[in-house]
């Protein structure tokens, strides 16, 4: 059982005209709770493994909307050289800081009476083992949101999140991944490809993709260890994105490079990351510009205590 408690001020920066009379504070209640149940036990007559249900129950109370519960559950079987797994469920999500109270300017405001995005969802994987360290797997999904949350332009120009009636997101994800422990190159490829379509009934949007939203990502990450370090280096490649509700104008789409050295000494881990190295410009939202290339320096380390 897992139970959190969150409050949310709303900071300065904030602070307009168009907030005058908005809650200033809002509270929040997580609780979660579930069970599940492992099986390890071979069958020899269906070559079964392992066995895994799992359901889970929570809940999230938020001063500003109503009590909302969801619940879920996991199915996954285990064979000798493949993985079958399935979930089902609903959940909700409340809208962000920035979706209500995102200050009034020229371009964009928030909209504090926004509603929180229902949601039902199932999804299906097969993952299959083809040697010791190679896998290839694949996922299908698909999901309904009620309420959906989507930055839509009003007659001035300007973007503003509203509630629509119905969205329906369906999806793929392959991988092929190849992680063998004494073995000192590894490498994972990932597609996931989405489909984001509105149902709002609007004859103008109807059946068209939701705008900012990502419709394809292919990655592709390759690992080798050397007596220096790992060195990690990545490749992600992001599809068009509309950023129109009729879909006549996408953003097109790009790809970036990351390269990463990680050493351990001792009980410390350091590592240094470059994200896009080529410093293209590159943008998933119209007049917001991801930055450029960046630079991270991370270092890990454990306190011990009590010799523990």
């Amino acid at each position: 059982q897992r139970e959190s408690f969150e409050l949310i001020d709303r900071m300065d920066e904030f602070r307009s005209p168009f907030l005058a009379g908005s809650i200033a504070r809002t509270e929040r209640v997580q609780n979660h709770w579930g069970f599940s149940v492992w099986v390890d036990k071979t069958i020899a007559r269906l070559w079964l493994k392992n066995l895994y249900f799992r359901w889970d129950h929570g809940w999230d109370l938020v001063s500003r909307f109503p009590l909302f519960s969801a619940d879920r559950f996991a199915l996954r079987a285990d064979f000798d050289a493949i993985s079958l797994g399935f979930s089902s469920g609903d959940g909700f999500r409340v809208p962000s800081v920035s979706d209500l109270f995102w200050p009034a300017g020229v371009h964009v405001q928030g909209n504090p009476e926004l509603l929180p995005e229902i949601s039902q969802d199932w999804r299906y994987r097969i993952s299959l083992r083809i040697f010791d360290g190679l896998k290839i797997s694949g996922e299908r999904f698909h999901k309904t949101i009620e309420n959906q949350i989507v930055w839509q332009k009003d007659f001035l120009g300007k973007f503003s999140p509203q509630n629509i009636s119905t969205a329906v997101i369906d999806g793929q994800s392959y991988a092929i991944r190849f992680l063998k422990d004494d073995f000192p190159l590894q490498f994972r490829f990932n597609l996931d490809k989405f489909q984001p379509i509105n149902h709002s009934g609007d004859p103008i949007t109807e059946g068209k993709f939701i705008p900012f939203r990502i419709l394809s990502k292919l990655r592709f990450e390759t690992t080798i260890q050397t007596k220096f370090g790992e060195i990690a280096y990545e490749i992600e490649t992001i599809g068009k994105i509309y950023i129109r509700e009729a879909n006549t104008k996408p953003l097109d789409g790009f790809q970036q490079h990351n390269l990463q050295w990680r050493k351990e000494f001792a009980k410390w881990q350091i590592s240094l990351r470059a994200e896009n190295l080529a410093d293209k410009t590159f943008a998933t939202m119209e007049r917001y510009p991801l930055p450029g290339r960046r630079y991270f320096l991370t270092i890990k380390t454990e306190i011990m205590k009590g010799g523990k």
